[in-house]
């Protein structure tokens, strides 16, 4: 079913103009890849069709479900920046 229809319905409703439905698949992918998920995750979460579609066909869908978890919160929290941690060096360094 193409979404388009509905898509404006909502944007119209809540005062939105010019935004695409392409605009959420970009914001999610990037905040996926801001949350440290690798690209095949991401291409499997935006449903990519490359000429590497047998690599994400054999790919685990936890990391693929957990990548669109970390990223949907990060969204739900208004854009905060996640929380940096500071490692130590290995040997005591």
């Amino acid at each position: 079913v193409e979404p388009k229809k509905g898509w404006q319905r909502t944007c119209k409703a809540v005062g939105i103009q010019g935004a695409r439905i392409h605009d959420l698949r970009r914001t999610m992918g990037s905040r996926q890849a801001k949350t440290g998920a690798g690209l095949p995750v991401i291409g499997k979460n935006l449903n990519h069709k490359t000429k590497h579609d047998r690599d994400f066909a054999r790919l685990d869908l936890d990391p693929v479900r957990s990548a669109m978890e970390k990223a949907a919160a990060m969204l739900a929290t208004r854009d905060q920046a996640p929380k940096v941690v500071k490692l130590r060096k290995v040997g005591g360094e």
